[in-house]
């Protein structure tokens, strides 16, 4: 598993347990089933969470507001420059997911509608065979599915568009930029510039 995917399934492991694990006493939203999981992998990052001072304010402010996005953010790239930097850490850390039961797993990830329809849709092609009444059901979630797709990719395209549109006033500052390199760039290519051949 890489790195980058480790240290986004341990955060949002982490997440709903660290009020309890930070805040003794504090109620959490945490499933019962992945305590013992979470207890061990908590067991192994402590220490070097509380090394680093980044580390140890990006749980905190989890600990804190669990819900915000951008405190989980936060943790899970700490979580990967802790993970990045310890080679065998990494690899108990991992060993400890892929021998965790598959269905808390599950529980434990945040999910999207969209999720939840590929996992329900994944179980209904597996009844197919056998069941041939299930697929009204299999039609109907498909098309749901697609709708919740064009509306993903019409919000992603909006974002995407939003962020390359110039702001007033920025349009002739970039074309005056894209001049002046394009001038230094013809500068270097000069003749006069190029490097002497060889004898």
């Amino acid at each position: 598993m890489h790195i980058d995917r480790l240290a986004h399934t341990v955060s949002h492991l982490l997440t709903p347990a660290l009020p309890r694990l930070v805040h003794p006493g504090v109620s959490d939203a945490e499933s019962r089933a992945n305590r013992d999981l979470v207890a061990e992998l908590w067991e192994k990052l402590k220490p070097c969470i509380e090394q680093r001072a980044s580390a140890r304010e990006a749980v905190e402010d989890v600990a804190r507001t669990p819900e915000d996005p951008r405190a989980s953010g936060a943790l899970e790239l700490q979580l990967e420059k802790i993970l990045t930097v310890d080679d065998s850490l990494a690899a108990q850390v991992e060993d400890l997911i892929e021998n965790a039961d598959e269905e808390d797993l599950w529980n434990a990830q945040p999910r999207t509608e969209i999720d939840c329809l590929y996992r329900e849709l994944t179980h209904l092609y597996q009844r197919l065979a056998t069941e041939p009444g299930v697929k009204p059901t299999i039609e109907a979630r498909m098309a749901r599915l697609r709708e919740l797709q064009a509306a993903e990719a019409k919000e992603m395209r909006q974002l995407i568009e939003s962020q390359f549109r110039l702001k007033p006033g920025e349009g002739w500052k970039a074309l005056q930029e894209a001049r002046d390199l394009i001038a230094k760039y013809e500068h270097s290519a000069a003749p006069d510039s190029a490097p002497s051949p060889e004898d």
